[in-house]
């Protein structure tokens, strides 16, 4: 079974089905710098605000547990 490049598509975020990627797919096909950035500094206005409530190291233990469901 093969899954599909995780794709950020404004036009498909609000289509009424469309459904964020899981951490497992964002794993597989990023770095960890590459989830660690969304985390520190959201894209958009619908992403969760993790930031606000985290203190450094568990942005850390966020990414590796992400990370950690590459396989």
């Amino acid at each position: 079974m093969s899954i599909a490049p995780v794709a950020i598509i404004s036009n498909q975020m609000s289509l009424p089905n469309w459904k964020p990627p899981s951490f497992a797919a964002i794993a597989k096909y990023r770095s960890a710098e590459k989830v660690r950035r969304p985390i520190i500094t959201p894209f958009h206005e619908g992403m969760p605000r993790y930031r606000e409530h985290m203190i450094g190291g568990n942005i850390d233990d966020m990414v590796a547990y992400i990370m950690s469901l590459k396989d």
